[in-house]
C-alpha cells in the first residue's frame, strides 16, 4: 500500500480525536486558547470545537495544525512550511478532474478509489468547500499534500467571489459573463 493510500485511510473521526488529544495535552488556559485561536485565524468557538473532537472546516483544521506545528494529515510534529493560506478549492477540483480523466475513471470509480462519496467528488470538481477528510482523501487520490492546494493572500477563489456567482465553474451563464469580461 502506497503512502497516498495510507494517508487516505485516516478517518475523519480518528483525525478529529487525535487533534483533540494533542490539544488537551497542551493544557491551555482561556487566554492562551484565545491567543492561539487568533493566531490561527479561527474563532474561539471553532478552536474549542476542534479541542472537543468535533469536525471543523478544512481551512480551520489546517490553520489550527499550522499554529500547533502539526502535519494536518498525520497530526505528527512537522517542520514542513506552514500552509500559504486558505485552500483554493478550484485548483483541487481541477486536479481531481484531470486525474480522474487521465486514469479513465468515472465519478463513481474515482470516489471509490479515493474513499469518498460520488457527491463529494462532484462537489470538489465544482469548486465547493469540503471537509478536511474529503480534502485529504482527494489530495491523496491526486497526489500532492493538502498544503499544495493553499494560496497566499486569497480569501476566496475569484470565481466564487463574483457577485451573484454560485461557484459552478461549468455554468454557461458564467462562461458567457467571463467571455464578456475579456
Amino acid at each position: 500500500m502506497g503512502a497516498n493510500a495510507k494517508r487516505a485511510r485516516f478517518t475523519a473521526k480518528g483525525r478529529s480525536e487525535a487533534l483533540a488529544r494533542h490539544m488537551a495535552g497542551l493544557r491551555l488556559d482561556g487566554e492562551a486558547e484565545r491567543r492561539l485561536a487568533a493566531t490561527a485565524g479561527v474563532s474561539l468557538r471553532v478552536w474549542r470545537r476542534a479541542a472537543c473532537a468535533h469536525p471543523v472546516a478544512a481551512d480551520a483544521h489546517m490553520a489550527i495544525c499550522a499554529v500547533l506545528f502539526l502535519d494536518p494529515v498525520w497530526l505528527k510534529a512537522s517542520t514542513a512550511p506552514r500552509p500559504a493560506g486558505p485552500v483554493c478549492w478550484a485548483t483541487l477540483g481541477a486536479g481531481v478532474r484531470v486525474t480522474r480523466e487521465m486514469r479513465g475513471h468515472g465519478v463513481r470509480e474515482a470516489a471509490k478509489a479515493a474513499g469518498v462519496s460520488a457527491a463529494t467528488v462532484s462537489r470538489c470538481e465544482n469548486g465547493r468547500v469540503l471537509s478536511f477528510d474529503g480534502l485529504a482523501r482527494l489530495a491523496a487520490y491526486v497526489g500532492p499534500h493538502p498544503h499544495g492546494y493553499t494560496v497566499a493572500g486569497v480569501g476566496q477563489s475569484t470565481v466564487t467571489s463574483r457577485p451573484g456567482s454560485t461557484g459552478n465553474t461549468h455554468c454557461n451563464s458564467l462562461k458567457l459573463q467571463e467571455a464578456g469580461d475579456a
